[in-house]
């Protein structure tokens, strides 16, 4: 093989994408109480983490008025722009309002623009083939792709084509793949990658050393599929907006995107959406999924796009709480405790166990004697009352009154205890963690008397409600503890969040220190406390 042959095969970055995107050219704001515009050169400029508008009014009309632009901009601003337009060479860009303006006065007026929706339409009359999503903060590990993606327009590194004399050549494969590296999916019966950029490495070492607080590191590309693409209302029913909170999960760290574009068939824009879905600052914390390990980030992509809950906020909403109680940055430890809670709960509430009633929650027999003892002791209550009646004492037979409808009713009515419904959701997953520790504490009684792993979850969850703070060094709670309970429910919200999404890979569990390979199904009845992370 020769130093051309190898030239050849060396992969070329493409320059399809830019984390840059500008606009200059000829802008017009509109405003309409009172009535009129503003003219002048517009430059807009977006990036990962910000927006920025902004335009040299050089002239004014407004209706009535004259061509005074202060008499549009008041200084209450009650007067919003309805739209705003800038012409490029390219295309136009258009965001409609209300949008806020602001201004300063210098060598002439400056105009400054916040919008949180723009489209940028390109003269490309062809139809839009795929979606592209820019990722921030997406840090993960790209593994050898597929076949078929090899020479996909939108490619940032194509494969290069091994010429007819090097096919049986290993090293000649080996160059023409080394950068041949994607998380691969499926959606829409169509196969979709990730692809990392091409200074991946740098963006990496930024957000890692917190040079940069957000930054695009790779795209996102699936197909368009004859859906819908002119107006955001219309891309939000079928786009999969659920992946970028999926792979939060996976990577330990909140993903966002700046904007959406569409792109044709030979990977040419079409148009352009802005649309700040996200913009996470970087806060490293537990990976559930390491493409080294369990190349499952694809597969967890593919199989919930099509699980049961997807159309959900109920998904969308615990995976981000799950996320963002596993992070190891920028969190206080009751931080990370109130958000598992909050996923807890919101699965909870959507499954319908939020609340219950504790008698029917007995079985017959046992209900019969619990009702038949309240009872009883309703009745010397009822007695004592009335004694206190005869002997004048009104308002002490009011209250023992009140006590003995209580007596019955309350201690079986309705409740929204925590423990019942951690409880109760780990059995509607069939997940047997909470009688494994129960019977561990059966067998190691704890310092504070509680038996069982549901009322220790509810103990920490009120001390982080109603007290604000864990009391560690005053001896009330055992930051051990606190951490154990942590991170092994952590690692449970995480198997339910797997099985939501029809997960059947491998992951790495929270409560290992290491990186292993166990199924969403490893804890069984005969898995010992210990591998949970109780001593």
């Amino acid at each position: 093989m020769t130093t051309e042959d190898i030239a050849k095969l060396e992969p070329k970055p493409s320059d399809w994408f830019s984390p840059v995107v500008e606009y200059r050219g000829d802008g017009v704001a509109r405003f309409s109480n009172p009535k009129g515009q503003v003219k002048g050169p517009l430059l807009a400029r977006f990036d990962e983490s910000s927006i920025a508008i902004e335009m040299e009014g050089e002239t004014a009309e407004a209706e009535g008025i004259g061509a005074d632009p202060f008499q549009l901009l008041p200084l209450d601003r009650t007067n919003p722009c309805q739209s705003l337009e800038v012409v490029t060479q390219e295309g136009v860009l258009t965001a409609t309002g209300p949008i806020q303006p602001g201004f300063t006065i210098g060598k002439g007026l400056q105009l400054r623009f916040h919008a949180d929706v723009s489209y940028f339409v390109t003269a490309n009359p062809n139809k839009s083939k795929y979606w592209v999503l820019p990722l921030t903060n997406l840090l993960s590990d790209f593994m050898p792709s597929h076949a078929a993606l090899d020479q996909h327009p939108l490619r940032i590194y194509p494969t290069p084509d091994i010429p007819e004399h090097l096919k049986d050549d290993a090293l000649a494969t080996a160059i023409a793949l080394q950068k041949n590296r994607l998380i691969v999916f499926e959606f829409a019966d169509s196969l979709g990658f990730i692809e990392p950029l091409p200074d991946y490495k740098a963006r990496e070492e930024d957000l890692l050393e917190r040079r940069k607080h957000c930054a695009i590191t790779a795209v996102m590309v699936g197909e368009v599929n004859d859906q819908p693409t002119e107006h955001f209302e219309d891309v939000q029913k079928w786009f999969p907006f659920n992946f970028l909170d999926l792979l939060g999960l996976a990577t330990g760290a909140e993903v966002g995107a700046p904007w959406i574009e569409f792109r044709d068939e030979q990977g040419d824009l079409v148009r352009r959406m802005h649309v700040h879905l996200s913009t996470p600052v970087y806060a490293k914390g537990h990976r559930a999924i390491r493409e080294v390990a369990h190349r499952g980030t694809g597969r967890l992509l593919t199989n919930a796009s099509s699980c049961q809950y997807w159309s959900t906020s109920c998904l969308r909403v615990a995976l981000r709480q799950v996320v963002r109680g596993g992070r190891y940055e920028h969190i206080i430890l009751e931080d990370r405790f109130s958000y598992l809670c909050r996923a807890v709960e919101t699965l909870c509430n959507y499954h319908g166990i939020s609340t219950y009633n504790l008698l029917q929650s007995l079985e017959p027999s046992v209900r019969n004697q619990v009702q038949a003892e309240l009872k009883n002791t309703a009745t010397r209550i009822d007695a004592i009352a009335r004694a206190q009646a005869t002997a004048g004492n009104h308002r002490q037979a009011r209250i023992l009154d009140r006590i003995g409808e209580r007596t019955v009713s309350t201690p079986t009515g309705q409740d929204r205890s925590f423990a019942l419904q951690i409880r109760d959701l780990l059995k509607l997953y069939s997940l047997p963690d909470a009688d494994i520790i129960d019977s561990h504490y059966q067998n190691h009684p704890r310092a504070d008397g509680r038996k069982t792993w549901g009322s220790v979850l509810s103990y920490y969850r009120g001390a982080v409600t109603h007290e604000g703070y864990y009391d560690t060094t005053g001896g009330s709670h055992d930051v051990e503890d606190v951490w154990r309970i942590t991170r092994h429910l952590h690692d449970v919200l995480i198997r339910i969040l797997l099985k939501m999404a029809n997960y059947d890979g491998t992951y790495s569990p929270t409560i290992s220190t290491w990186v292993i390979q166990k199924p969403v199904d490893w804890v069984t009845p005969a898995t010992q406390p210990s591998e949970l992370g109780y001593n």
